[in-house]
């Protein structure tokens, strides 16, 4: 099973959901590309985003071209 990290960004037009795309130095890069949206497993997904204060869901429930 593999997970996904995002966060909702308010924006000028509504909220804008982010994703996950590396972590790389300790730090989050995000894209609003579900396709570019990094998988994590499970006690992974759930140690970042306790971490780095971010959600998380499953692979399956994305919408989107994967």
């Amino acid at each position: 099973m593999r997970f996904v990290l995002y966060r909702y960004k308010e924006t000028s037009k509504g909220r804008a959901v982010q994703y996950v795309k590396e972590v790389k130095s300790r730090k989050l890069f995000f894209s609003t590309l579900v396709y570019d949206a990094k998988r994590f497993p499970f006690i992974k997904a759930i140690a970042l985003s306790l971490r780095y204060r971010v959600s998380w869901i499953h692979e399956k429930h994305l919408r989107g071209n994967l």
